[in-house]
């Protein structure tokens, strides 16, 4: 069986005015604490409904970046409608409600529903083929007791890919956000503004133009694809 898995992502206020900037105003009630069985090692992680603050930007996009200590994904309600009509798979959602716009252009739009993606773990890294070695304070966490290069491509082991749909990695923490085909044709067909994809264990010093694949071009599949596939 050949299978394809992807990144996908969004485009920040960094790269693009056209999108809000998007900050967390009350996120309390939302935050839960988390043990590690093994070494007691806790972390926050966010299971619930969370406020937002919104500046700027032109258009509202189906997902974009909400900025904090650790980076969050909202989606619109047209991805989870999506989502939810061919059963996607790996994730947990959560309302994330707008109380306030900072823009001229957005503050006459309507505004849409928006989601906090939770995504499951559902594939390990394969350290040899990425290049990086692996140091484990707990691999119950999993927590690392020294960082890998940054600018490796980190490349799966696709014999440990639980068939989820979108996930990310499980034997380390990674803000890396994984899906199948499946999510990139949906984002196609239903139009989805502001995703971005790239294969995964691409080069991250590659320029952007030359990584991002083109979902809503007028060719597809694009020029090339794929790059490569590997058998399951």
């Amino acid at each position: 069986m050949e299978s394809m898995l992807f990144e996908f992502s969004y485009f920040g206020k960094s790269l693009t005015s056209d999108v809000p900037y998007v900050s967390v105003t009350d996120s309390e009630e939302a935050q839960r604490a988390e043990v590690c069985d093994v070494c007691g090692h806790q972390w926050k992680v966010l299971r619930g409904s969370v406020s937002l603050n919104v500046e700027g930007g032109r258009y509202w996009p189906d997902i974009m970046r909400v900025d904090g200590k650790s980076p969050m994904v909202v989606v619109s309600s047209r991805v989870m409608d999506g989502f939810v009509s061919v059963g996607i798979r790996g994730f947990a959602s959560y309302e994330a409600r707008v109380v306030g716009i900072d823009s001229d252009t957005l503050s006459l739009e309507k505004c849409p529903t928006y989601y906090y993606l939770e995504l499951c773990r559902g594939i390990d890294v394969d350290p040899d083929a990425s290049g990086i070695e692996l140091e484990y304070a707990c691999r119950a966490c999993p927590r690392l007791s020294k960082i890998y290069d940054a600018n490796a491509p980190l490349v799966p082991d696709l014999s440990t890919w639980e068939g989820l749909d979108v996930f990310t990695f499980r034997n380390i923490r990674s803000q890396i956000r994984c899906c199948t085909l499946k999510v990139v044709e949906l984002a196609r067909q239903h139009r989805w503004s502001n995703f971005f994809f790239q294969f995964m264990g691409a080069n991250p010093l590659l320029p952007v133009a030359q990584r991002k694949i083109d979902y809503l071009g007028e060719m597809w599949p694009p020029t090339g694809w794929p790059p490569w596939t590997q058998k399951m």
